[in-house]
């Protein structure tokens, strides 16, 4: 880098800034000049004529026909719908995806702590509703492992509300054998755990549908994919600890419940505990009435497990599996690991493998299921190994019913953040889906399809729904164009329900456990990519990593907000670490480089051009004003603290061999440590940018600073209040300050704070008008030193 005269070629280079490409004399080179000529003056309608111009622009049949048109898409859907191309490749999409939600759907039904079946009316409205509403030709909305898990932290947070208001309910002894329950939780339980969980999926899902037509869809830009990313895979790490009770044949106490556990060929009702056989008597209820049934039926299902809510239960949950690993149930092991080896087989090492040559995949899932149940059922497995199944699943769709919405009070911002991550997920399916097939995706329309199908599964005894990833991507490459698929889905599911699902009664749960691990693989899988993350962007990196701990260690919710938390904080600090650094002109381009980092970059004597590459406000406008001075050479709150009596320190001269050093001797007042920094610049690494060798110290001769504005996005008042300290301290010392390139956005600002009136003068349209400015009147720099 050189630092060039007035003379040659900086000559030129004057000439041609302020000159256009023919030559001629440029016009405007300030921005008040320039604004003042060509800006609109807004006009400002009344309140009577804005209502006259909405009403005019609103009531008409055309804005009518577009309002049907977005509100229900699937009508122009069938407009454009080809019956010959497009029907038979949604059937064979439709059958292949309806096949993948029976299992699926029971497997997370069970995963939310809620009957299997209930994953099966989820797969049955939620596609049906976003039939009618939804954007995404190929999504597949349905029942989810994610949210699923998220809302067994719910209703066990109700659970033990239950528990603390009732501890009698804890000991599981039904009120009319006087017997201890066989069932994890009763059917009275289970049909109250089932309306809280259709309370808040209502209460929530009436607010995505707001959300959503008032225009609400971008909050979802509020989440960075290193967010999602992170907290998805750390909900898989729960959703994986859950399912390990059923692989290995074990348990939970019914809603807590502190009874011993049975020894393995002996039962008796003396192993329960005196505070618990005290709490029985308290009640009138006798355990002499207990058939050798009920006491063998306890001994096949009870569990070993404790229930864990809150934080650090995943540590706490394999401290306890691993505590009673001796009772695993060989057979329930044996045979999750002869399914889950035979699903990973079909679907790693021939559907994925073979993908492209296979017009559908094999649904090796649903094969499972089938033979699973099969097997179950002629071998008597439950009867013979205490093999936990299903039990029984019936019939027919359940009757419409409102959920009492005032359970939802104590649980609702847990279940708003479970829709936010449905709705996060869903947008982004519909959106990659819909930039691969070419067509357009509203954001608004999807967040109101994801309230609206939530809100249905809520009056059908289900919750919360949204996309689901590897069910999508399968209807995607199955062939399926429209949301026809989805219909012919729900046919499928809808068969199941009226004639099929009471015969799954057999189906063991290690089954449908299996089923859900294998397909956590691809999660598993993004651990992996933390180096490469790494690699591209520390940042983002940082943010995957605080959320995924946060939400493993912590809890899902937890995790979530300590990750949104984490990423608004990399935004901070990212504005607050910010280039703002000197730069010039690389050899005779017209391109403004850093100083430090290119070769030939050249300035103009006396002038100094700093430029900055992020928002200048209230987190980092004090930043700005200490980097501007560094970056100077020039401060100028010490400079008016010090003499103007210079000494040459002939030993520094001889040590540093950089031209002529000098130093001052203060009077009094030692500054900031930030200014001393930006001062000493005969020890500050700084210098060398400034001084090289045959060069003339830029201190000496310092006229004017340009601060370039080009890559400040926008201002607030505090990054105005900066930049007016800026020009009066450095008018003090008779240095000039010009800013340029300032954006259309922030003349608003400076209009309102009374900027332009006072210092308008100083803003120039380009950054070579402001150095050409600079360089041709220069002021005078005698008290500068």
């Amino acid at each position: 880098m050189t630092v060039e005269s007035g003379n040659g070629d900086e000559g030129t280079a004057l000439q041609s800034w302020n000159t256009d490409e023919d030559g001629n004399d440029r016009k405007f080179v300030k921005v008040v000049d320039f604004e003042e000529a060509f800006r609109n003056t807004p006009e400002t309608p009344t309140v009577r004529e804005r209502l006259k111009n909405w009403t005019a622009k609103k009531c008409t049949s055309r804005s009518f026909k577009k309002s049907v048109s977005r509100n229900l898409p699937f009508i122009k859907m069938f407009k454009n719908y080809k019956l010959k191309q497009d029907l038979p490749s949604d059937f064979v999409a439709g059958i292949t995806v309806g096949i993948m939600m029976i299992p699926q759907g029971m497997a997370f039904g069970k995963l939310s702590t809620l009957t299997p079946v209930v994953g099966l009316y989820i797969s049955l409205f939620a596609p049906l509703t976003y039939f009618f509403v939804g954007t995404g030709r190929q999504v597949s909305m349905g029942c989810i492992a994610v949210l699923s898990l998220m809302m067994a932290s719910i209703l066990e947070k109700y659970d033990a509300s239950v528990e603390a208001s009732n501890p009698i309910a804890s000991l599981g002894v039904d009120p009319v054998t006087h017997c201890p329950q066989t069932q994890e939780f009763s059917d009275t339980d289970m049909a109250k755990r089932i309306e809280v969980a259709g309370a808040v999926t209502l209460a929530t899902g009436l607010v995505t549908m707001l959300a959503g037509k008032l225009g609400l869809g971008f909050v979802i830009n509020f989440m960075s994919n290193a967010l999602i990313t992170g907290f998805t895979v750390g909900v898989s790490i729960h959703v994986c600890t859950s399912q390990i009770k059923n692989i290995f044949g074990l348990g939970y106490a019914q809603r807590g419940s502190v009874l011993p556990t049975p020894s393995p060929l002996n039962y008796s009702v003396t192993n329960m505990s005196l505070t618990n056989m005290s709490l029985v008597g308290m009640t009138g209820l006798s355990l002499n009435n207990c058939t050798s049934t009920s006491v063998v039926d306890l001994q096949k299902q009870y569990a070993v497990l404790t229930r864990y809510n809150g934080s650090f239960k995943i540590i706490l949950t394999w401290v306890d599996i691993l505590k009673h690993i001796t009772a695993t149930n060989v057979a329930t092991l044996i045979i999750s690991l002869i399914c889950m080896l035979i699903i990973y087989l079909v679907k790693a090492q021939i559907n994925e493998r073979f993908k492209d040559k296979m017009k559908i995949p094999i649904p090796i899932e649903l094969i499972v299921v089938i033979l699973g149940t099969l097997a179950s059922y002629f071998l008597r497995l439950q009867e013979t190994y205490n093999v936990p199944v299903v039990g029984k699943i019936p019939g027919g769709v359940p009757v419409p019913r409102v959920p009492n919405i005032l359970l939802a009070k104590d649980y609702f911002f847990e279940a708003l953040i479970i829709i936010i991550v449905a709705y996060a997920q869903t947008i982004s399916m519909a959106k990659t889906l819909g930039m691969k097939n070419n067509y357009k995706v509203d954001a608004h329309a999807e967040m109101f399809a994801t309230g609206s199908a939530s809100v249905v599964c809520a009056l059908f005894s289900g919750y919360i729904t949204a996309a689901s990833v590897s069910r999508s991507l399968v209807q995607d490459g199955a062939g399926g164009r429209t949301q026809v698929t989805s219909l012919v889905a729900c046919c499928v599911v809808l068969l199941v329900i009226m004639v099929l699902g009471p015969y799954l009664h057999a189906l063991p749960l290690c089954v449908l456990s299996s089923i859900i691990i294998v397909n956590l693989r691809g999660m598993f899988m993004k651990l992996f990519q933390l180096r490469e993350l790494w690699r591209k962007s520390h940042y983002d990196c940082i943010v995957w990593v605080f959320t995924f701990c946060a939400s493993v260690i912590l809890d899902a919710d937890k995790g979530l907000m300590i990750g949104f938390l984490v990423c608004t904080l990399m935004v901070v600090v990212r504005t607050q670490r910010s280039t703002t650094t000197a730069v010039g002109t690389v050899s005779s381009s017209e391109e403004y480089r850093s100083l430090g980092q290119y070769r030939d970059v050249k300035e103009m004597s006396g002038v100094r051009v700093i430029r900055m590459d992020s928002p200048l406000y209230f987190a980092n406008a004090d930043i700005f004003k200490k980097k501007v001075y560094k970056l100077s050479g020039v401060n100028p709150l010490k400079r008016r603290k010090k003499t103007k009596e210079i000494v040459v320190d002939k030993e520094e001269e001889e040590t540093n061999h950089v031209g002529n050093n000098y130093r001052e001797r203060p009077i009094g007042g030692d500054g900031d440590a930030a200014t001393n920094d930006a001062n000493n610049a005969d020890s500050a690494p700084d210098t060398a940018i400034y001084l090289l060798p045959g060069s003339k110290d830029l201190k000496s001769s310092l006229h004017h600073i340009v601060i370039d504005m080009t890559g400040v996005t926008f201002l607030d008042i505090m990054g105005v209040t900066a930049i007016q300290q800026i020009i009066a301290e450095y008018k003090s010392i008779n240095v000039e300050v010009f800013l340029s390139e300032v954006r259309e956005a922030s003349l608003g600002i400076l209009e309102s704070t009374g900027f332009m009136k006072k210092f308008g003068d100083l803003l120039y349209l380009t950054c070579d008008d402001a150095v050409y400015q600079a360089v041709s009147s220069p002021g005078p720099t005698k008290d500068v030193l």
